[in-house]
């Protein structure tokens, strides 16, 4: 029995202690950025989300000597039909996000970043109207969201 446990004893000390340096894949601790500038185009309500987002994000953070950048936001958003039934009703529309945004070093005004972000979803026509309006919006709010996340990935992989 004093065997087994001289043996199990070290191999769980190695195994919790493997485990320490730990670091979520998704972390943005290493976002050490102070927006300076700001501009939205396009859809600017949606716009604004994803820069209200990441500034507070950012204020969050208590950084000591951030990068400091200014921030391009222009989304485009695109309503199309995509199920008809036999009589030619709607039966399912298709909303596609493209964000364009553009970060560039304040002090040196060289670009950090220039990607476009593009989400898309699909939503049913429900049989009351202000169903299908709410959700219209979720599917907007969540197309918005994903654009966020997939931002702060492509910030966190910036040095």
């Amino acid at each position: 029995m004093k065997k087994i446990i001289y043996l199990i004893l070290p191999l769980l000390f190695i195994l919790l202690n493997s485990c320490s340096g730990y670091k979520p894949i998704f972390a943005t601790g290493n976002i050490n950025l102070k927006i300076n500038n700001y501009l939205v185009e396009g859809e600017k309500k949606l716009s604004k989300k994803i820069y209200n987002n990441l500034n507070n994000l950012i204020k969050s953070q208590n950084n000591k000597n951030p990068k400091e950048i200014e921030i391009y936001i222009e989304i485009s958003k695109k309503k199309e039909v995509t199920v008809r039934d036999g009589s030619g009703e709607i039966k399912e529309y298709k909303i596609t996000l493209n964000a364009l945004i553009k970060i560039k070093d304040y002090l040196e005004n060289i670009e950090i970043m220039n990607k476009n972000f593009t989400n898309s979803s699909t939503y049913k026509v429900l049989d009351n109207y202000s169903d299908t309006i709410d959700s219209e919006n979720r599917v907007i709010e969540n197309l918005v969201n994903n654009t966020y996340q997939e931002l702060l990935i492509s910030l966190s992989k910036i040095k």
